[in-house]
């Protein structure tokens, strides 16, 4: 979701999420920023195929003054396999995930890619906020290993956040990411596909899962960006759903 992009000199990009969100942070007093509920976004959504609610169901926890845990899961009416082509689709990712101003593959690996990603929104009154990032995404086709997750604590452990959304008993494949470097402290999680063995309908269904860990620069307090960063999740897991379905349907 987020990025930094090498100059021809190797040093980093000075951080570009706050080249505009410098805009936010001077124009706070003047700019009303708009109140959010994700869970009165995610309401508006009807159901599936499947005969289970496509509502994206999303969680935060607060971990410290200045990080944040977000869950989010969301029933797919398509096969687990058609969601999990869509996720590591590296190229083609900003085709359908609504945020992304920018994506490219920096490095093809055997069991991932390395990401160089832009995201931007318009906040209000034509203010923008964006970042960027560079991403190290690693496939885990049997899930990620226990051992690298944790399901508490305040993330400071350097460990992945646990998908708490995703389905318990269920195979997984999994899609961990953390930053290279960029626009954020930290910036870790996993991307989770699951198939939906308890769909009505005799459909193939499937469960799309996301955990993030999110800490900003010192100087940006986190309480700006949340309501942004709980949105774009809701949006981008609601835009990969209607993306894998409408795939799912014309392959069929």
């Amino acid at each position: 979701l987020l990025h930094t992009k090498p100059t021809s000199t190797g040093l980093k990009k000075s951080p570009s999420i706050f080249v505009n969100i410098t805009n936010v942070w001077s124009a706070h007093q003047a700019v009303s920023f708009p109140t959010f509920s994700a869970h009165e976004e995610s309401a508006k959504l009807a159901t599936n195929d499947c005969g289970a609610s496509s509502q994206v169901r999303l969680t935060l926890e607060k971990t410290s003054w200045n990080s944040r845990k977000l869950f989010a899961s969301v029933n797919v009416a398509a096969p687990e396999e058609q969601v999990w082509r869509c996720l590591n689709d590296y190229e083609g990712l900003a085709n359908f995930i609504p945020s992304l101003v920018e994506n490219k593959c920096l490095e093809k690996k055997e069991n991932g890619a390395i990401l160089y990603q832009v995201g931007a929104q318009e906040v209000s009154m034509g203010v923008s906020f964006s970042a960027s990032c560079t991403l190290d995404c690693t496939e885990f086709p049997n899930g990620v290993p226990a051992e690298m997750c944790s399901d508490s604590g305040d993330g400071s452990d350097g460990l992945l956040p646990y998908p708490k959304s995703s389905l318990p008993d269920a195979p997984s494949r999994d899609i961990a990411f953390t930053l290279v470097e960029g626009d954020f402290k930290d910036f870790r999680g996993i991307w989770r596909t699951q198939p939906n063995t308890a769909a009505l309908n005799d459909k193939e269904c499937s469960v799309l899962s996301y955990a993030l860990y999110v800490k900003p620069q010192r100087w940006l307090p986190v309480r700006l960006i949340q309501n942004r960063i709980e949105k774009e999740v809701l949006r981008n897991l609601g835009a990969l759903r209607d993306y894998a379905q409408e795939a799912y349907l014309k392959s069929a």
